[in-house]
């Protein structure tokens, strides 16, 4: 499976001087500013809660496969998927600064679109450097269309409507990505029940015959009403009756391994459908600079308890 989300080297280097920026412009700021607290605390939560899910999966994964070579994968890839939203939490707070800060506007749209560049790079999305044209990846010029409509923008307000499309595309990406850890689901639903067919293969075999009997019997039409075929009829449901009890509880391992595989899909499907709420607190940033209201950030907090419920409900399983 591919990682298409990967933190570049360089990362650390590009928050440390953004912050910086952002630090000289609440220097030289003042007055009542809005407080984006919330988008900070509400991108550290979906982070915690995401990285938390993959911590459950992977040991439910562990405790039904034997090798535990699939756990390992999914843990690789869900870690490359917890890396990306760091950079999410990272963005919010630079962000937290660009709102909060009353420094000069131009030098606040600059730090923004430096912020959803760096916000790109830590999902493995490569804009090229300032003053450079050329485009390596269809994603990378949607990002980079996004990021000059910030630098373009006369105000602050009208600079988050971009930032605002620029972090749904960058959230729709996170949120596909850890969609297809699925395919480890998948993967391990059909080695549980391979390994059930080992155990149980011949005895539901077995059984499979007995219910072929019975349907040849059925299939004499007025034939089957004879004293012979009754009589055969009855031997068969005996065969079928003593095998009951068996069969009872290779159905229930079964139903357990496929309700195991669909509980851990509906904590990576809450996982990722939480990353996708996640912008909802950001589009409220606009309104927060024109008011200076603090941010709404209740749909991207209740998909974080969402989470944590499904969990819960995965490891009582």
């Amino acid at each position: 499976m591919e990682h298409v989300l990967r933190a570049p080297g360089h990362r650390g280097r590009v928050w440390g001087w953004l912050l910086g920026v952002l630090a000289l412009a609440t220097l030289c700021g003042c007055g009542s500013q809005p407080d984006a607290s919330g988008l900070v605390e509400s991108a550290w939560s979906v982070h915690g809660a995401v990285n938390s899910a993959g911590g459950a999966v992977e040991a439910e994964l562990r405790r039904y496969e034997e090798e535990g070579e699939l756990a390992s994968a999914f843990a690789e890839s869900w870690g490359h998927r917890t890396a990306a939203l760091k950079g999410l939490a990272e963005y919010a707070a630079a962000v937290q600064s660009v709102v909060e800060a009353a420094g000069e506007t131009r030098q606040r749209i600059a730090a923004l679109a430096d912020g959803i560049s760096g916000l790109a790079g830590a999902v493995g999305i490569a804009l090229p450097p300032a003053g450079i044209v050329a485009v390596t990846t269809e994603a990378a010029g949607i990002v980079l269309e996004q990021v000059n409509r910030i630098r373009a923008a006369n105000s602050l307000e009208e600079a988050m409507e971009p930032a605002q499309r620029a972090v749904e595309f960058i959230c729709g990406r996170i949120a596909a990505d850890l969609r297809t850890t699925d395919e480890i689901v998948q993967l391990l639903e059909a080695d549980a029940r391979s390994r059930l067919q080992l155990r149980w293969g011949d005895e539901q075999a077995y059984r499979a015959a007995i219910e072929a009997a019975r349907r040849e019997v059925f299939g004499l039409g007025a034939a089957a009403l004879e004293p012979a075929s009754q009589a055969r009829l009855r031997e068969l449901d005996d065969l079928l009756a003593a095998t009951d009890g068996r069969h009872a509880v290779y159905q229930e391992e079964l139903r357990a391994v496929e309700q195991r595989a669909r509980s851990i899909r509906e904590v990576i499907a809450a996982a990722a459908s939480s990353v996708e709420t996640w912008p909802s607190a950001h589009a409220h940033l606009r309104a927060a600079v024109a008011s200076g209201r603090s941010l709404n950030i209740v749909a991207a907090m209740n998909a974080v308890v969402e989470i944590r419920n499904l969990v819960e409900r995965m490891r009582d399983l």
